[in-house]
């Protein structure tokens, strides 16, 4: 939880959701494409970390 919220929420999600989705949209703005890919690399990390990871290992160790 604390690696989505720390890392993927504050360091990409507001990035890439805001550029994608609120400044097209709400805004009427382009996106800046730059910053969509420079929070890229660190969407990949987190990523790259959370996988394998399970609630239920969590929860029920041995039983996900």
């Amino acid at each position: 939880m604390n690696i989505c919220d720390w890392y993927l929420f504050n360091g990409v999600c507001n990035v890439i959701s805001f550029q994608r989705f609120i400044r097209p949209r709400v805004l009427g703005e382009p996106c800046d494409e730059a910053a969509v890919a420079s929070a890229m690399p660190q969407a990949r990390a987190v990523f790259k970390d959370c996988r394998g990871c399970s609630v239920a290992d969590h929860i029920l160790p041995g039983r996900a």
